[in-house]
């Protein structure tokens, strides 16, 4: 999948590796929290991977994010982190927390 997103004037294109569906699960939490598809793109753009509990967290920091990316969204993409199902192309939930790296990479290996 390919995602385009017009900012300021500019164009800004990167390839996505994912091809993903929502769950009715990460519809509904998505849309409570205010984290619409562009954020969710550009997320899986620039966000950083972790692969644990057989699931693919994906943690957005803001100095992984370009400085050519506006403002506004890179405040939306602040913190953010997109959960993938590792064996399909499900999204599962989007959240938003401080600290996401540490807290993922302290999850355990052991799926329960």
């Amino acid at each position: 999948m390919k995602t385009t997103v017009k900012n300021n004037q500019e164009m800004i294109e990167k390839s996505v590796k994912y091809d993903y569906t929502y769950s009715n699960h990460s519809k509904k939490r998505s849309s409570q929290r205010g984290i619409n598809d562009e954020t969710i793109q550009l997320a899986l753009c620039y966000g950083k991977e972790f692969f644990k509990q057989g699931l693919i967290f994906i943690a957005v920091q803001t100095k992984l994010v370009p400085d050519y990316i506006s403002g506004s969204l890179k405040k939306k993409l602040k913190n953010l982190v997109i959960v993938l199902a590792g064996d399909s192309d499900e999204l599962i939930t989007c959240y938003k927390t401080s600290n996401s790296v540490k807290y993922i990479t302290k999850k355990t290996q052991i799926h329960y």
